[in-house]
């Protein structure tokens, strides 16, 4: 079976039933849904068909609600060209704005950026440097220039921003995603373990909480990663903004160091932007890309995400697929994993810990066909996957909207299965469920983890080796 996850971007193009079965076909696990574009009504819409797309397939997969973050845009009333040297000025001021004064949607502009910091505008194609300021207007001097258009972003590379993580566009959107029930919700521009925090915080007050994803897109979130880490539930690599403001070339050594880190602290890590960009107008990849996939698996990832090509591309379908065929061939490679890729830190201890370690083990040592792994909460399948056994992982777990998330986690097959009383009967259910669905024979050994005693929550802490009968 595919180990590493693909999570799927939905958009105008792949917004059908239809289309989303063949996702689903082609290899997708999980559905992103981008809050910076469309109308409650059309996430509600898309949200809808994917449930139904799900259960037509028999799929247990989350969905992920994306929140649009702090973005800072300019308005312009129509598009302006900035040469090289020529002086502009930026205003959170709408009164001061006109002529050379450009208004950006970033209130505490003038209190936050110093002296001689990069401006980026336009995806980082436009690069100005502060010059000067007062409490209305930052005097700025064009470095590279280039036609910039109303609504274009706006980057500060080396301001630490002083915007709340969560607009009141969020807020809202968290809202409408927690009555929707969405699986997970994914923050924009995280840069300290604090903004994780506040968005759970906003989850308690409206009454639930699901896991969150923190996506890695600022200098300053690398400078507090093991910080960030502690706090959140997953990270993604988001090389699209990352990619902005910092040096380009050096992306793939941080892209290395994120997926480290995770790995380290036992949490789930996707790697997003651009992975099969080439795909958007053509139906075959290019060299780079198809080698940034592999390498992105051998580094330890265990998601890879789509983003335009499915979400606006020409070959939605295509795409999955062929990112499905590029882990295939990847993942048997085995002599090509780094070190980065299933270690935990040292102070990963307890008795989920160990028995995930002895469960991993077990496969080498004495031939195990498949871990087994009965699980309320989704934890010892996470900590399991996190160590890359060479053999299958079938999670089974009764609550629906658990066995939902784990569909994100590398190696997991997650299954619904009922609560049971007796440590026997329980035993015995999985033998033979796993059975009926022609996962493994008799007479295949198997590494069960289970809480002892059930029914209760309880950690793992039993490993059996059964014999399948």
């Amino acid at each position: 079976m595919r180990k590493a996850k693909i999570l799927v971007t939905l958009g105008p193009s792949s917004s059908s039933k239809e289309m989303m079965i063949r996702l689903i076909e082609n290899g997708a696990n999980a559905f992103r849904f981008n809050f910076s574009h469309g109308t409650y009504e059309q996430h509600r819409e898309l949200y809808r068909t994917a449930r139904k797309a799900a259960r037509e397939k028999g799929w247990q997969a989350p969905l992920i609600q994306d929140l649009q973050g702090p973005k800072i845009r300019v308005s312009l009333p129509g598009p302006v060209r900035l040469e090289d040297g020529d002086t502009v000025f930026l205003t959170a001021d709408e009164a001061e704005a006109g002529n050379s004064t450009i208004f950006v949607s970033y209130p505490p502009l003038c209190e936050d950026v110093g002296a001689e910091e990069p401006v980026l505008l336009n995806d980082g194609k436009i690069v100005l440097r502060v010059t000067d300021k007062n409490s209305k207007k930052v005097k700025c001097r064009v470095l590279v220039g280039g036609l910039l258009e109303d609504k274009k972003g706006m980057n500060l590379p080396c301001t630490k921003t002083t915007l709340s993580p969560l607009s009141e566009k969020d807020l809202a959107d968290l809202h409408f995603g927690m009555e929707m029930g969405f699986d997970y919700v994914a923050l924009s521009f995280v840069q300290s373990g604090e903004d994780i925090r506040l968005l759970k915080s906003e989850m308690d007050k409206l009454g639930r909480r699901i896991p969150v994803i923190a996506k890695l897109e600022r200098p300053l979130a690398v400078e507090n990663l093991e910080n960030i880490i502690d706090e959140t539930d997953a990270v993604m690599v988001a090389r699209g903004d990352l990619g902005i403001e910092i040096p380009v070339e050096q992306i793939p050594v941080i892209q290395k160091k994120i997926i480290a880190a995770a790995n380290r602290r036992g949490i789930p890590v996707i790697t997003a932007t651009q992975m099969l960009e080439s795909m958007m107008e053509t139906t075959t990849p290019t060299r780079a890309e198809t080698t940034d996939i592999a390498n992105a698996i051998y580094d330890g990832t265990d998601v890879v995400m789509l983003s335009g090509e499915t979400s606006t591309g020409k070959y939605p379908a295509e795409a999955v697929h062929m990112m499905r065929s590029i882990i295939r061939e990847a993942e048997p490679f085995t002599d090509a994993y780094t070190k980065f890729s299933s270690s935990f830190s040292d102070d990963m201890q307890g008795k989920e810990i160990t028995t995930a370690h002895l469960a991993a083990a077990a496969t080498g040592d004495i031939g195990i066909r498949a871990i087994v792994v009965y699980t309320q909460t989704g934890r010892t399948a996470n900590l399991i996957s996190k160590l890359r056994p060479h053999t299958d992982i079938f999670a089974f777990c009764p609550h629906a909207e658990v066995v939902r998330r784990m569909g994100l986690l590398w190696g997991i097959t997650p299954i619904p299965f009922p609560v049971y009383e007796y440590t026997e009967g329980l035993i015995e259910g999985l033998n033979d469920e796993l059975l009926k669905r022609g996962y493994v024979q008799i007479g295949d050994l198997v590494a069960i983890t289970y809480g002892s005693p059930i029914p209760a929550k309880n950690q793992s802490n039993m490993l059996k080796i059964h014999r399948m009968e």
